[in-house]
């Protein structure tokens, strides 16, 4: 079994939020897809990143004719929020959507 995390599918958006883009990912998906069948899919959706109508519809549209065990939307949390804080990063503004 594998758990795939898909975070946006536009690489626009991809780039803007992870600093790097998603094409590599996309395309080990679709080649794991192609010869596995027991995927569980996450797509964490965070407030003003990929809760847009039009991100959703992409994601969406992507995992219509994938086949796998489970597609799970969750919503963002901040329990990651200390280690920015013990790598002295900069934590993301990011706000936690009602699903």
């Amino acid at each position: 079994m594998f758990i795939y995390d898909i975070k946006c599918i536009s690489d626009d958006l991809h780039i803007k939020w992870t600093k790097a883009s998603n094409k590599r990912i996309i395309k080990n998906f679709q080649k794991l897809s192609s010869e596995f069948k027991g995927e569980i899919i996450r797509v964490t959706v965070i407030g003003g990143v990929n809760n847009t109508d039009e991100e959703m519809l992409k994601i969406k549209s992507f995992l219509k004719n994938i086949r796998c065990m489970d597609i799970e939307f969750l919503p963002y949390h901040r329990l990651g929020e200390n280690k920015y804080k013990e790598l002295n990063l900069d934590i993301p503004n990011f706000t936690v959507p009602r699903l």
